[in-house]
This record gives C-alpha cells, structure tokens and sequence, in this order.
C-alpha cells in the first residue's frame, strides 16, 4: 500500500467517525429522534461502539493482514480488553496521541509569513481531557449494557437510562479532545499519521460530517 492509499483509507475512517459523532450529537440535543427514547439511547450507545473500534484499529490501515486479523477479532472476542491486547502486540504504540498546536509568536508571523504552513510547534494535550485508552475500556463495557440483554428476569435498572444523557455528553467531549487533532504510528513502528478532523479548524469534529479530515504522512524521528 502506497502513502496516498494510507493517508485515503485513514481519513475515510475518521471521516466515518465524524459522521457516527453526528448522529451522536444530533439524538443528544434532541434534533433528531428515533420513536422511542430507549431507542435512542441504544442508537448512541451503538455510534460510540463503533468509534471506540476504530480508534483502536486505525493504525492497522497500512497493513491489510494485519487489520484483517484485528477485525476477526471484533467478531469473536466479547472482551475488548483481549482486543486491545492482541493488537497491542501488532503495534505497541497503537493508540492515538491527542495534540494542540502552540500560538505563533508575531515575531515568528512577521519573520517567516510566507512559510507558515511549514511552521508547526505542538505539545501534547492534557490527557484529563481525551478519551484515554483506560477510559475507552470503561466506556466500552458500559454501552455495552446498553446493547446486549444479560437477565430477561432481571429488568435493566431505568435510573440507568434515566442518566445515560449526561454520561453520553461527557464521552462524547472526550473523544472530540482526543482525536480532534491526533498523531498515531503505524504498525511498521517507523511511520506517522498527523490527522486534523476539522480543517477549519473547529472545536467540533461534527462541525459538518462531509468535511474530510485533513491527513499527512511523516517519519517518526528518533
């Protein structure tokens, strides 16, 4: 696979992303609805399922068999914490990095303003604010109570349905933090993909769900 056909199927993933985080955002703030709220509630559980699963695969992208074995592994394992740990032995530094740019000095404007675009300075951002792989765990299994039926004699709790809007809010800010302007290395260890979700550089990912995420491919230096 090419480094045009990687930077492609990456943002068809994030743009997919975008478009599950619209539907998300569309039910949460009642403009959208399904007939009944429970089916609302599982309609939003299944789009962060789905979320969650790509963020943890989409470094597979530049290697076919790889990303085919992880997805069997959707399939079959009812445990993402075993998921997690058989693609973490495909690729250790499997998770996306959330960053934030740093403002540009008017120094740095006025000396290099026709090279901005070749200026970038960022840091990582503050992991208290992302969707962390650990949080992805409890967030997973969580909306999984929502999805699968575990005791047909034992109803599931309705304060549970009652407070999932709130709980739903708060992920949905998470994984906005975490993969609004994101870095992930590949499988092969040695390449990097820059992601911006939003080109215009919105604070919202769903700012519009046909707006492709801008991607660029570089090394990772030692």
């Amino acid at each position: 696979m090419n480094d045009k056909e990687i930077i492609n199927l990456y943002a068809d993933l994030m743009l997919e992303v975008k478009r599950r985080q619209f539907v998300i955002d569309g039910i949460l703030s009642k403009k959208y609805t399904t007939p009944f709220p429970i089916t609302n509630i599982e309609l939003v559980a299944l789009q962060f399922r789905k979320i969650f699963e790509i963020i943890i695969s989409a470094n597979l992208v530049a290697n076919h068999l790889k990303s085919e074995k992880a997805f069997k592994l959707f399939n079959s394992a009812w445990h993402i914490e075993k998921t997690i740990s058989e693609i973490e032995k495909i690729n250790p530094d499997f998770y996306p990095v959330a960053i934030e740019r740093k403002p540009i000095s008017d120094e740095i404007k006025q000396k290099f303003h026709d090279k901005l675009k070749l200026i970038c300075d960022w840091k990582h951002k503050d992991t208290s604010l992302v969707l962390t792989r650990e949080l992805l765990v409890k967030y997973y299994n969580f909306t999984s109570d929502f999805l699968h039926i575990k005791n047909v004699s034992k109803p599931f709790p309705h304060e549970k349905y009652d407070a999932f809007s709130d709980k739903a809010n708060e992920i949905k800010e998470l994984i906005i933090n975490l993969i609004n302007e994101h870095i992930i290395t590949l499988a092969d260890g040695q390449l990097r993909l820059n992601c911006i979700m939003e080109p215009a550089q919105s604070s919202k990912i769903y700012q519009s769900w046909n707006n492709r995420p801008a991607i660029s491919l570089f090394q990772k230096l030692e």
